[in-house]
């Protein structure tokens, strides 16, 4: 996270949809993976059936169901992404920002942590969470870049980039 800042200089918006992104391309890298995975065993499972035995028992057809993959996938609204820096020593997920503006807001962690990642926008006068679509023109931002990289890029400017 702070190599956005202090490197590549990206405003928040910037590292908001940079971050987007990344996370994107590494879900295809394992969604690649794990099709390949896949693919091999299902090929070996072929293999093996063909060479030995003619008929199918109930464990054959219970192995060759499909496998689930949504567990593969990372996602900070399920706990799963680490934002971090190494050489600043911090870190941090989605759940403990969610933690910090719950009470606040007087929206539950659980319920807040499911908005705080993605396209979500906090109406300042109804308090509702919005979607892309209910925008209607209005120039709101992310809620992670309200909530979370907002307050980040503050704390960097305050002590790295002006000290």
């Amino acid at each position: 996270m702070d190599r956005l800042i202090t490197e590549l200089k990206l405003t928040t918006l910037e590292a908001h949809a940079h971050l987007m992104k990344l996370l994107e391309q590494v879900n295809a890298v394992v969604g690649t993976f794990f099709a390949g995975d896949r693919m091999a065993e299902d090929f070996k499972w072929r293999e093996t059936h063909e060479q030995g035995k003619n008929t199918t028992t109930p464990e054959d057809a219970e192995h060759f169901e499909a496998k689930e993959d949504e567990d593969i996938y990372f996602a900070p609204e399920k706990g799963n992404v680490v934002f971090s820096s190494a050489v600043d020593g911090w870190a941090f997920t989605i759940q403990a920002f969610a933690g910090m503006f719950s009470q606040r807001l007087g929206v539950k962690r659980e319920t807040l942590a499911k908005f705080l990642w993605g396209d979500f926008y906090l109406d300042p006068k109804t308090k509702r969470v919005l979607g892309p679509k209910h925008l209607k023109g209005r120039n709101l931002r992310p809620m992670f870049v309200e909530f979370v990289l907002n307050n980040i890029w503050a704390v960097y400017d305050s002590t790295v980039i002006k000290k």
